[in-house]
């Protein structure tokens, strides 16, 4: 863990933030009439703030996971590389970790193009259990999990472009 709240939470603050200010505005109009609706009518003002935090912050988490940076500068500024190629598959994590990681410093490295081995089987039998395989300038650069501290040090030994 990365100090990110988990995706599955995140998800479960928008569903529950969702679901408890449509209940809200359900009782307030008086179309919801369940067991929960004398409470949610009582202390409104509460429940608004409450549900409203849920959703706000299982948004907020969701697109920080995708746009958010990091804090850490290389010495000069600047993109690296020409090309950065992820290879992966479908329901892998830790091909959706290395995806999140390499947008943390997408400040300094070219689009990240994704390709999906499953649609190619030249692929599969190429790099197999191998992935995520990352490749920068066409060299393969990592395999298997994308460790932050070498990619820092990849980008910090590489001149920037411009």
């Amino acid at each position: 863990m990365n100090g990110r709240i988990p995706v599955v939470v995140s998800s479960a603050f928008v569903l529950l933030g969702a679901t408890g200010l449509f209940l809200l505005v359900e009782s307030q109009t008086g179309t919801f009439t369940g067991p929960l609706s004398y409470p949610l009518r009582e202390h409104a003002p509460i429940w608004w703030m409450t549900f409203g935090g849920l959703l706000a912050l299982g948004i907020w988490s969701l697109w920080n996971r995708s746009h958010g940076q990091t804090s850490w500068r290389p010495t000069y500024s600047g993109r690296r590389f020409l090309s950065v190629v992820l290879y992966t598959r479908d329901g892998c994590p830790l091909c959706d970790d290395a995806a999140e990681l390499l947008g943390t410093y997408r400040r300094w490295l070219p689009p990240v193009t994704e390709v999906d081995i499953d649609l190619d089987p030249e692929l599969i039998a190429r790099l197999g259990e191998e992935i995520p395989v990352v490749q920068m300038d066409g060299k393969t650069r990592f395999k298997g999990r994308v460790n932050e501290t070498l990619l820092r040090r990849l980008i910090e030994g590489t001149p920037p472009l411009n």
